[in-house]
Formats: C-alpha cells, sequence, structure tokens
C-alpha cells in the first residue's frame, strides 16, 4: 500500500530574511529539503508512453545553494571515460557554523547527447545527486 506524499514547505527567497554564511547545518539542510517553487522545475518525458517528470536545472540548484548555503563550492574530482560514457565525480562543499561539510556524486552521460556535450552534461547530474545529498530536490527522486 502506497503511503501518502508528504506535505512540505516551500522554498522562500525573502531578500530582507536571506540566509547568512556559517549557519548551523542542520537549518541549511531544512531549507533545502523545503519543496522547491514549481517555476523552477522543467519536466522531461522519460518513455514512450510520454510520462514526463519533474526536474530542477542544474543552474537553478546554483542559485538555490547561493541562497540558502552561502560560502558553497563546487570542484570536479574526477573525469573518466569508459566505453562511450563521461564519468564525472564532482564534491559540493558547504560551510556551517559546525565546520565544512561536502559531499559527492558522480554523473554519467553518453557520448551521442541530444544536447550540450557529454562532460557538461555528466558534470550537471552530478551537481544535482551531491547537492540532493545535502537534500536539494531529494523529494523529486521519490518514485511514488
Amino acid at each position: 500500500m502506497d503511503e501518502p506524499r508528504t506535505q512540505r514547505d516551500s522554498m522562500k527567497f525573502d531578500p530582507a530574511n536571506r540566509p547568512k554564511i556559517g549557519r548551523p547545518l542542520a537549518e541549511i539542510q531544512s531549507d533545502l529539503r523545503k519543496e522547491i517553487p514549481a517555476a523552477m522545475l522543467k519536466h522531461k518525458v522519460v518513455d514512450k508512453k510520454g510520462t514526463s517528470v519533474p526536474f530542477i536545472p542544474w543552474f537553478k540548484v546554483i542559485d538555490i545553494l547561493d541562497w540558502f548555503a552561502p560560502g558553497w563550492t563546487q570542484e570536479i574530482r574526477s573525469v573518466n571515460n569508459w566505453g562511450n560514457q563521461a564519468i564525472v565525480v564532482l564534491r559540493i562543499t558547504i560551510p556551517a557554523a559546525e565546520g565544512v561539510f561536502f559531499r559527492e556524486a558522480c554523473g554519467i552521460e553518453d557520448d551521442e547527447v541530444d544536447y550540450g556535450d557529454t562532460s557538461s552534461n555528466a558534470s550537471a547530474r552530478a551537481l544535482k545527486r551531491a547537492a540532493a545529498m545535502f537534500g536539494l530536490g531529494k523529494y523529486l527522486y521519490d518514485k511514488r
């Protein structure tokens, strides 16, 4: 039996209450776990039946991290080719009151792409996945 979806608070981008650098990690993650405004999401068709799923573009991930995790950085840790795929490992680092925290993720992209280029697309995937490890848009991966 499917469980009901959790109702989430939406992200708020209030200039009067812009988050400051060095907040507690739990506070940063609480903000990143909030529902992303629909206007920031895009949709892509994932199968021949026309099933559409929401996703957050990489440049919106950067906007959100800039807002809620000021001082964050990203670092490409490695770029490798395996067969006809590019594999990029990327690290996001967020400064918090308790210290500096990082998450790493990989992005994989086939050599033949409809848009962009293989390594840029793999980097974008890695960025989104590393940000999801801090909570950003993680609910978008929910299969229910």
